[in-house]
């Protein structure tokens, strides 16, 4: 008796196909951004055909916006693993960002999200799908420093809301300015070097 593919089986092959693509198609947007990458090139790298690659993805939007959403995913998980290694919020606060400047600098898809946030923004009917990344960064940021001031590390007198768009508009121009200068410091550095600063004007003394 020939044995027969159970569902869970075509389901696992259709998962790890589809986990292909966004891997494939995130080391694209990252290095070619939405506007640059060709959706042939994409199935081509694949490896499948155009009607495989079509069963998973309709459209370059499609997979753009999933491409997000699963990097955003690693993103988070990553972020959290991390700061969770730190007993108090204040030093969780500091491993955020550099956590980020390793992932940036060791994962070649990294810059997908940043680059599908910028450019799929321009798009009215995408801005709130773009936007879930940066509201998610913000809103951990301001929950950590809100944590760090019950703690006793951080001072009452801040406005939290405020340092924690500050602080993630800082990364964001760090990591534009590292990646048009090579020789000056890295990414990682740069981020070092600004969470001192901003833990030294935020921490009770």
């Amino acid at each position: 008796m020939c044995p027969t593919m159970t569902p869970t089986t075509t389901t696992d092959k259709g998962d790890a196909t589809r986990q292909h693509i966004l891997a494939v198609a995130a080391v694209a947007f990252a290095d070619d951004g939405y506007a640059g990458t060709s959706l042939n090139d994409v199935i081509k790298a694949t490896g499948l055909t155009k009607g495989g690659f079509y069963f998973h993805f309709a459209s370059k939007e499609a997979l753009a916006l999933e491409v997000l959403s699963s990097k955003r995913g690693e993103w988070a998980t990553m972020v959290m693993a991390e700061a969770s290694k730190h007993p108090r919020a204040i030093d969780r606060l500091a491993a955020v960002p550099g956590t980020l400047a390793d992932m940036k600098e060791t994962d070649p898809a990294y810059s997908a999200i940043s680059n599908l946030c910028v450019e799929l923004s321009k798009d009215p009917e995408l801005e709130p799908e773009t936007n879930k990344h940066l509201l998610m960064w913000v809103e951990l940021t301001t929950q950590l420093l809100r944590t760090a001031k019950i703690e006793g590390d951080v001072r009452l007198d801040i406005d939290e809301v405020a340092v924690a768009d500050m602080a993630v508009c800082a990364f964001m121009g760090m990591e534009q300015v590292s990646g048009m200068h090579s020789e000056g410091p890295s990414l990682r550095q740069r981020v070092d070097q600004f969470c001192r600063v901003l833990l030294d004007a935020i921490r009770v003394r």
